[in-house]
């Protein structure tokens, strides 16, 4: 993919989405069309580079369908997993099998290894672990990784990038995990979304 196929929204179009942002701060279209200027098209790269928002609402209105295919979506809840998987092995935490399953299952699913139903029940499976370790009092951290890796395992684009990065940000920062992004969006500019690397 070359960088000029990245996709593009107008800067109209950009603004209404940040207007229409379900999250607080709530802008008015006014507010939001200061915000994004006068450019007249945004790529997921522009928006991540817009000093004028915080990193959080950058990601927030990048992982839409408008800038970043349902795959690109996918792949960033993926990545951010691998991320949390490798911290917390030097945490010395030790994921319940079944959490690192429906990871590798969602890498699977995605180079069209494994069929949906295959990645539905490793979900399943991963939620009763995530859900066994809010209820059996298991330390903060550790059950909130083990719902990262649960949540990017879902089936949902969207949820699946935006809610992974919600769960995760608090354990690795902001900082990281809009670098993970960026790093994804501009391999989309040098390769085709091909085959997930490990």
């Amino acid at each position: 993919m070359k960088p000029s196929c990245l996709r593009r929204v107008s800067g109209d179009r950009l603004a209404q989405i940040v207007a229409g942002s379900e999250y607080e701060p709530a802008y008015s279209l006014a507010e939001a069309r200061r915000i994004v200027g006068d450019r007249l098209h945004f790529t997921a790269i522009d928006v991540l580079n817009l000093d004028t928002l915080h990193d959080w609402r950058r990601v927030e209105f990048v992982l839409r369908k408008d800038l970043m295919s349902h795959r690109q979506m996918h792949l960033y809840g993926y990545r951010l997993a691998l991320a949390v998987i490798a911290d917390a092995r030097e945490w010395g935490i030790k994921f319940d099998e079944r959490s690192i399953e429906a990871v590798e299952s969602k890498k699977r699913w995605l180079n069209g290894e494994i069929a949906r139903s295959e990645l539905v029940q490793a979900h399943h499976a991963a939620w009763r672990v995530a859900r066994r370790s809010l209820i059996d009092g298991t330390p903060r951290k550790i059950s909130d990784a083990a719902d990262t890796l649960r949540i990017a395992s879902r089936l949902d684009a969207h949820e699946a990038s935006w809610a992974t990065f919600v769960r995760c940000t608090p354990l690795m920062g902001n900082e990281r995990s809009v670098a993970i992004l960026r790093e994804l969006i501009l391999e989309a500019t040098t390769s085709s979304e091909g085959m997930v690397r490990s």
